[in-house]
């Protein structure tokens, strides 16, 4: 029988695990290095008379189709419902491709003997840059001196304009490979 570890709910909880301890310790840790590789934020003295938004661990244990345990991810997201329309974002919308799209392409690739290939981007949302001035709490296990925050240079899932700060990045760069968007499907490039 397969032992099915419990999903902690903080970091302490993960870290603390008496069994998975280590792998929750290393899934942090590789979040932690992913987040400082990629520059989504830099530390700075708590603003004064501003806000921050809240961080939180999100953990999760990702199986292979046999049922065995695949790996420990822990994603840090920002806490994204107590952000304020007008300051830390002012739109939202994200195109999502329509399934009557999907169903189309699919017709059109059997129709003509295509292949078809799908991607996951990792960790896509931290690829956007940010426009808006966000200030993020740290997160549990990463030790700032008193007074310190983030200030966010990604968009980091949990915010709010997230999927849209993606999409526009997303748009520029197929733009620049020669792609445009079909009017009927703004998440259909041709």
């Amino acid at each position: 029988a397969i032992l099915h570890p419990k999903e902690p709910r903080t970091c302490q909880q993960a870290i603390k695990d008496p069994i998975y301890g280590a792998q929750w310790k290393a899934a942090i840790q590789d979040e932690l290095d992913k987040l400082h590789g990629m520059m989504a934020w830099k530390v700075v003295d708590r603003p004064a008379g501003r806000k921050t938004v809240g961080s939180q661990w999100v953990f999760k244990v990702k199986y292979t189709p046999t049922g065995q345990i695949d790996k420990f991810k822990a994603r840090l997201v920002a806490q994204g419902c107590s952000q304020i329309h007008g300051v830390d974002f002012n739109e939202v919308f994200s195109p999502t491709l329509k399934l009557d799209s999907l169903w189309i392409i699919l017709a059109i690739a059997a129709t003509e003997d295509l292949e078809i290939h799908q991607l996951d981007v990792v960790n896509a949302y931290i690829n956007g840059n940010l426009q808006e001035t966000i200030f993020m709490e740290p997160p549990e296990g990463l030790d700032l001196p008193p007074g310190q925050v983030l200030l966010l240079q990604k968009s980091i899932y949990g915010l709010k304009q997230s999927g849209r700060v993606w999409y526009a990045n997303i748009y520029t760069e197929l733009q620049k490979l020669g792609f445009a968007h079909t009017e009927s499907d703004w998440s259909v490039f041709v």
